[in-house]
């Protein structure tokens, strides 16, 4: 077969057409662009001016409106305007967001055409089935130009209903928190000014909204009313001196302003001035043209930005309660707000204004605050702090005080009254999200303008402030429902929005009062439950005192479980000002949440959205009485399915939140692809692999590959073809039998099929697959396989590949299932530059300079190997080694990590991969693979398990990049992905499933690895604490054992569940010697196999000497967490019980213990008695029984015998 003469682009389809004009001057010419659904029309004239207008369906939006720029005192358009060229683009791709706002995955299909004029001008106009925008695109010879003016004008329809954020300081300074006046554009004052966005309805009702997006060294945007419709566009002037004003710390005095907006680059592109259009209101909320319309990030690894919820403090003043010290600023306090985040998951305290020496000072804290302090009591309980500061003091010393914060162990900053929107500020902004990002640290802006699209540049940033919000409460009554469903429409269209929910005093329309320390809420509590939904942002406030959440643990544990970032958005009811409510989605759940203004009102929604199968939809709804008393409301849980119609009744003032969890998790319409990917097909079962040989030679530059894949095999069987697993875009150019004889071969469907000649019963036989492409990149690595093309923090190139779950067969030809392993080993050759190292699985073989810049390295394993195992790590490494004295005699450790980390690795990884190998050995047996050796090799993703060389990129840091997923304390005191993934050694690598659906092997025995390094590091009883822990990690969204035979794997719960599971065995069974050698006898019996579930389950039965047949079913195939009821008889002498919500005969053995007494029972799903005295009854405590087993304990009522 030949290689293809055409190009592929994976989701990009460009249609160019140029039309090369005669230039001319000054003549006046009409152009049009339409939107992909022909829906939207946009016409511009261009001549001595250029005016733009918009049409939506028959409706004029915008009349015919003047843009011009004035540079360096020279006006574009003039009477010698040159038209060069135009040209027209379709554009059709998606858009990932690494912190999803709305959605992960985001259309982005638009028409474009831009207009090409002397003199370096180009004007970039884009029409979307969402909206239209257009940008000025600069390519001056001048280096450096001073911009005097822009036009931007906006010819609306003067009946057009506003909501007009209403400012009027003359310097724009503001913190762009208006409340919104509803009004006609033509009853509005001239000369009043708004910020941004604008929403206007059309008196069609038709919905705008005018923002702008990708604003970098240029000022903000403002509109001011000029009359009869006619918005005019204008722009704080650059600012050349500014001071704080006497005996403040955050007033701004502008000393000297320029008479131009921008001193900045001659070839650049200026910031998108876009209208969002939308039929309705509900259309509007699903629009996300600020984001695509920003500059994307640059590659690179942003997995430790992680959004969450946050304790915060300002708004409830430090006021808690119930405590034996005195609250305020202190560490005490911050402690408890610490222990609060822990209990409910909350990944964030925020220490706000008032921790430094000075609210100027921000380099060290008071005196009653010790930040290193609780950075470490808020790791050990996986807990991230953030520190409040003004702008200015991060403004004239950003490295030293950012570099102080990282030292003390911070996560973020949120950075507060900056109240400019000036070119300067602008620039600042940008400054602090990008120094932020090389330190690692998030960023969220308060008393700032509204996000033009910085944060998908910057990830980082991950909320802004911008917004009349809850803290308003404090000193006026006008944050009213009707004012938060005004700004899902206004303010949030911008992007994220940073009001700070969470209200615990809650009042109805006529029994607010003003508070300042005990601030109330106008509406109800379940309005502001449903907030936690409706609003975006992925930094998200618990802004009340953690003791009032502590009077309502099931509010709080409620709220507490909704994310903040969303999979898929879909906007359900919505209007302005009155009601709205949107159905989002997160993994494998949807939430739910609407709200209303102060009328009582009932919304319907179908589920049609849902797949298919059982939701349990459990609800928090308005009471009763919310309507007299606001506080008041109801938990609600009951079944439902795809197409059922739910109805959201609230009361005045109200709201209505539902998280929907799939009970019978939708069976996936397989396809061929995923059938001949995960069963053993005949043409994949006739021949058993011996042996890998793989070459590779990547290309940094181009992204792609080539290479060889050479597979030793033995005939077991007929012959005829022989399916070849390799993903698209990769292709094979050629195949050799045997070194010698071309094979012919096709690709079907998703497999490559080549065909074989007859071939002798148990002959040894090679085929040597020739291949290069595009091999598929991952985002977000190793969640998301393919290569990883990036580079250290010098600038030099970095590769790597991870391909667990996805498949090898995504870098390279075999046969990609886990069923089937090289019985001779692997071996991997890499051909990289001089410059840089090449490290893969096992030993190193050879090393070879190639004479034309590049060198091979060969590295090869002699034990049998998932094909999954065989990476690639090309970088600037060095090494050292040592020697483990372990089981099997001296095992050979290697360390490979970047150059400039050598003296940070030598300190830190020994102690932590000794401490592992002795455990491990302890619990599991013998390290699996001493012929091959055991390596670290340092990685730019998180870390993974392949077999002798795991990969680790955990920053050198105690728990999982600093955090401890069980909350407990226990995970801050190890290196989790040393730990984690070198337990994969014994489970994944030297016992691997047969099927994908049988991971939980893999992840769950090597989860519960966790557990028993730190019973040998620390002891039973942190061991147990730890456990417990990580079952708040558990989601019971869909069985741990998915479909057989259709590469399908089962929910993420693989990893805490089973481990759950085990520990409730070891306890049960009671003998920690045998559990020893149960898991010792796994690694022994299966050595170097791959197995099934039910071999793992037969061979636990069997040892134990007790049928965990039950067991296994309940918690690998249900999602159900069984219940254990107990009574006891009225003279105490007897205790009833049984297990509920649980499979037909579930018999979990249960051993209840202290110093004094042991007994152990069987329950089973019917009721069963044991004589007991009274310290045997003391035995049954709810808290103590649920630490060890993972069910839910009821005591319930005695029944009467």
């Amino acid at each position: 077969m030949g290689k293809p003469n055409r190009q592929f682009i994976s989701h990009l389809f460009y249609v160019i057409i140029t039309c090369c004009l005669s230039s001319y001057a000054a003549q006046a010419a009409d152009h049009e662009l339409r939107s992909p659904d022909g829906n939207i029309v946009i016409k511009i004239t261009s001549g001595s001016s250029i005016q733009w207008s918009v049409r939506y369906k028959n409706e004029t939006i915008l009349f015919p409106s003047d843009i011009s720029l004035t540079t360096n005192g020279e006006q574009f358009p003039g009477s010698k305007t040159k038209l060069l060229k135009q040209s027209a683009a379709a554009h059709n791709d998606t858009i990932f967001s690494m912190v999803p706002v709305k959605n992960s995955w985001i259309p982005n299909v638009y028409k474009e055409l831009k207009l090409v004029f002397a003199g370096g001008i180009t004007l970039s106009f884009r029409a979307y089935n969402t909206g239209v925008a257009y940008r000025f695109e600069l390519n001056k010879k001048d280096p450096s130009l001073k911009i005097e003016t822009e036009q931007v004008s906006f010819s609306l329809n003067k009946n057009n209903l506003a909501w007009w954020p209403e400012e009027s300081n003359p310097e724009f300074i503001s913190h762009y928190e208006a409340l919104f006046t509803k009004a006609r554009l033509d009853t509005i004052a001239k000369g009043k000014y708004a910020y941004l966005p604008l929403y206007q309805s059309t008196p069609a009702g038709t919905k705008l909204l005018i923002t702008e997006s990708d604003l970098y060294d240029y000022p903000n945007l403002f509109l001011f009313n000029t009359g009869e419709g006619k918005l005019e566009g204008k722009f704080p002037p650059a600012v050349l001196k500014s001071h704080v004003a006497p005996r403040t710390d955050r007033r701004e005095v502008l000393a000297e302003k320029a008479s131009y907006i921008a001193d900045t680059k001659g070839a650049r592109t200026l910031p998108w001035r876009l209208i969002m259009i939308a039929p309705d209101d509900v259309s509007l909320l699903s629009n996300e043209m600020v984001f695509q319309l920003a500059r994307p990030a640059d590659k690179g690894n942003y997995d430790w930005i992680k959004p969450g919820k946050v304790a915060w403090d300002w708004y409830n003043a430090n006021n808690i309660f119930g405590v034996d010290f005195e609250s305020g600023i202190n560490n005490k306090t911050y402690q408890y707000y610490i222990d609060f985040a822990a209990r409910f998951g909350l990944e964030y305290v925020i220490l706000d204004e008032g921790w430094s020496l000075t609210t100027t000072d921000v380099s060290a804290p008071r005196k009653e605050i010790d930040v290193p302090a609780l950075v470490k009591y808020g790791a050990a309980k996986g807990v991230g702090i953030i520190l409040w500061s003004l702008w200015r003091p991060i403004d004239e010393n950003m490295d030293a005080i950012l570099n102080r914060f990282v030292d003390w162990g911070v996560k973020g900053v949120k950075i507060d009254f900056i109240q400019r929107a000036d070119q300067y500020i602008v620039n600042y902004y940008e400054r602090v999200a990008k120094a932020c990002m090389d330190r690692k640290l998030l960023v969220d802006f308060h008393g700032a303008y509204k996000p033009v699209g910085l944060n998908r540049k910057y990830p980082n940033v991950i909320n802004y402030e911008g917004v009349k919000g809850l803290e308003n409460n404090k000193w006026a009554d006008y944050i009213t429902p009707g004012h938060n469903l005004t700004l899902p429409f206004t303010r949030m269209m911008a992007g994220p929005m940073d009001y700070t929910p969470g209200a615990m005093r809650n009042t109805n329309k006529k029994d607010f009062r003003v508070s300042f320390n005990e601030p109330v809420s106008r509406g109800t509590r379940a309005h502001q439950a449903a907030m936690y939904v409706m609003y975006e942002a992925p930094l998200q406030m618990l802004a009340e005192t953690p003791s009032l959440y502590l009077q309502d643990t099931a509010f709080t544990q409620f709220i507490a479980r909704i994310p903040t970032t969303w999979h898929k958005t879909i906007p359900l009811h919505g209007k302005i000002g009155s009601y709205a409510a949107v159905a989002r989605q997160h993994g494998d759940k949807w939430y739910l949440g609407a709200m209303t203004d102060w009328e009582e009102r009932t919304l319907e929604s179908k589920l049609d959205f849902l797949a298919d199968g059982n939701y349990r939809l459990e609800i928090l709804t308005d009471g009763v009485n919310a309507a007299k008393y606001a506080t008041d409301y109801k938990r609600e849980t009951r079944l439902v399915k795809k197409g059922d119609v739910v109805s959201m009744k609230m009361a005045p003032g109200g709201g209505w939140t539902a998280i929907l969890t799939p009970l019978t998790p939708p069976q996936k319409a397989f396809t061929l692809a995923d059938t001949l990917r995960g069963s053993l097909t005949p043409e994949r079962t006739w021949w058993d692999i011996q042996r890998y040989d793989l070459t590779v030679k990547p290309d940094y530059n181009a992204k792609t590959i080539s290479g060889i894949s050479e597979i030793t095999y033995k005939v077991t069987g007929s012959n005829a073809r022989m399916q070849i697993d390799m993903r698209e875009p990769l292709l094979i150019d050629s195949v050799l039998l045997n070194h010698k004889t071309p094979l012919t071969f096709a690709k079907e469907g998703s497999v490559w099929y080549i065909q074989s000649p007859k071939q002798a019963m148990n002959s040894i036989n090679n085929v040597a697959i020739y291949y290069h492409g595009k091999a598929h990149e991952a985002v977000r690595p190793p969640w998301d396989g393919g290569w990883t093309w990036t580079t250290d923090s010098l600038g030099r190139p970095w590769m790597t590949v991870t391909c667990q779950g996805l498949g090898a067969s995504i870098w390279y030809p075999c046969k990609d299932h886990q069923s089937d392993e090289p019985d001779k080993g692997a071996s991997l050759t890499m051909i990289v530059p001089d410059t840089l190292t090449a490290i893969s699985m096992g030993r190193l073989e050879s090393k070879k300079p190639n004479g034309d810049g590049t060198t091979s390295w060969k590295w090869a394993v002699v034990n049998p190997i998932s094909n999954y195992c065989i990476i690639p790590y090309i970088g600037k490494y060095t090494n050292w080694s040592e020697v483990f004295k372990g089981e099997k005699g001296n095992l050979d450790v290697n360390y490979w990590v970047l150059d400039y980390n050598t003296d940070k690795a030598k300190a830190y990884m020994p102690k932590e991969v000794n401490n592992m190998l002795k455990a491990f050995e302890y619990w599991f047996g013998p390290y699996p693979f001493y012929e091959d050796g055991y390596k670290l090799v340092e990685t730019s993703n998180t870390g993974m398990e392949h077999q002798s060389a795991v990969s680790y990129g955990n920053w050198y840091k105690p728990g999982y990049r600093g955090r401890d997923g069980s909350g407990t304390g226990w995970g801050m005191k190890w290196d989790f992905i040393i730990i984690h993934e070198s337990g994969h050694e014994w489970f994944g690598n030297n016992i691997t499933t047969n099927d994908l659906a049988d991971m939980w092997v893999h992840e769950g025995f090597t989860n519960y690895s966790e557990t028993v390094f730190i019973d040998y590091i620390f002891g039973e009883e942190a061991a147990n604490q730890y456990n417990h822990g990580i079952r708040r990690g558990i989601r019971n969204d869909k069985p741990v054992i998915p479909a057989y035979n259709v590469n399908a794997q089962g929910s993420g719960d693989m990893y805490p569940k089973p481990s759950n599971m085990l520990h409730s065995i070891r306890h049960g069974l009671n003998d920690d010697q045998r559990f020893r050698e149960i898991l010792r006898g796994l690694n022994k019996q299966f050595y170097h196999q791959t197995v099934t579930t039910q071999q793992v389950e037969n061979y636990v039965s069997s040892k134990a000497g007790f049928d965990y047949s039950k067991v296994f079913d309940q918690y690998l195939r249900t999602v159900q967490v069984p219940s254990f009821e107990f009574y006891f008889s009225e003279d105490k002498k007897k205790v009833f019980y049984r297990y509920t919500n649980c499979v037909a005969g579930f018999n979990l053995p249960l051993v209840l213990k202290n110093k004094a007494t042991t007994i152990k029972i069987i329950p089973t799903d019917k009721w069963q008695n044991s004589a007991v005295n009274s310290d045997a009854a003391t035995l049954f405590d709810k808290t103590a029984i649920e630490a060890m087993y993972y069910f839910t304990v009821v005591p319930v009522a005695n029944s009467g015998d």
